[in-house]
């Protein structure tokens, strides 16, 4: 379906929700302790913020910029050069503040993380209040790629790489709790997802383990961003782990984006609402 401001609005009070769950985790006497917690909680909000941005920054402010009203024109204008910088600014935070950094100077982390979810909840605050009501019901959509065009009664495909039977059985059923209707395919291993590049429609979305047995998977990663009709299709690693070195090399082979893997249930219908919001704007470009 095409994205509409409600799905924006909808990732604002997730993205505030993750800000929070990070924020209780900066108190400076608990950072050495909780140094790995307050790593995966900021990896979690990066991880779904970065899909956020992508979606507002490569399509719904350019629409914007494109309108034929003034007012939303010249918001959307003023907005991209007051706020748009927020994507690469958290990106440099994510990478300056690996679990070892964190305990090394709980102090700096604390200040990092007050001024970065500032900046993210002034943005925030910014398109609710005085951008997204001069839009209203607006649909957000954007030309298809070559070759993805789809019908839109389409059920969307998603191919999982991983060998974890407990993490799928929780994906499928975290899909079924919000009501949406997925067709999945799972591969145990890169070996098997390789052997199946070539079954045509191609998935709308590939979520992939980053420590899969034999062949990992950030070479799976890089084989398919080489493979012809996946250069486009988005592509999510997950790890157990949260080193920010994992999530540097998944950003410079390809990767759309890097979670933890979630930890509790409600962990679970977060991620996949966001993969579902990731559906819809893929297919929606």
């Amino acid at each position: 379906m095409p994205l509409t401001i409600d799905h924006f609005r909808h990732q604002h009070k997730h993205l505030l929700a993750l800000a929070d769950q990070l924020e209780t985790l900066i108190d400076e006497r608990n950072l050495m302790i909780r140094a790995g917690d307050a790593r995966a909680a900021l990896m979690r909000l990066g991880g779904h913020l970065r899909i956020h941005l992508a979606a507002e920054d490569e399509s719904l402010y350019p629409t914007l910029r494109a309108s034929a009203v003034g007012t939303v024109r010249g918001t959307a204008e003023r907005f991209s050069c007051e706020v748009g910088g927020l994507a690469q600014a958290f990106g440099s935070y994510a990478d300056a503040w690996s679990e070892h950094a964190v305990r090394s100077d709980a102090g700096g982390f604390a200040r990092a993380t007050k001024e970065i979810l500032g900046a993210l909840r002034h943005r925030i605050r910014q398109e609710d209040e005085h951008l997204y009501p001069l839009i209203g019901d607006m649909a957000v959509s954007t030309r298809p790629h070559a070759g993805q065009v789809r019908q839109a009664d389409d059920v969307p495909s998603i191919c999982i790489v991983d060998d974890s039977e407990g993490d799928l059985v929780l994906l499928s059923e975290a899909w079924r709790e919000i009501g949406s209707t997925i067709a999945v395919r799972h591969y145990a291993t890169a070996a098997q997802m390789l052997s199946a590049v070539f079954v045509r429609p191609l998935p709308d979305l590939v979520i992939i383990d980053i420590h899969l047995p034999i062949v990992g998977g950030v070479e799976l990663l890089k084989t398919l961003r080489t493979t012809p009709g996946f250069e486009h299709v988005p592509i999510v690693m997950c790890s157990s782990t949260c080193d920010s070195r994992d999530a540097a090399v998944c950003a410079s082979s390809g990767a759309t984006g890097f979670f933890p893997k979630p930890a509790t249930f409600p962990e679970y219908l977060l991620f996949v609402k966001t993969m579902n919001d990731l559906i819809d704007y893929q297919r929606n470009r």
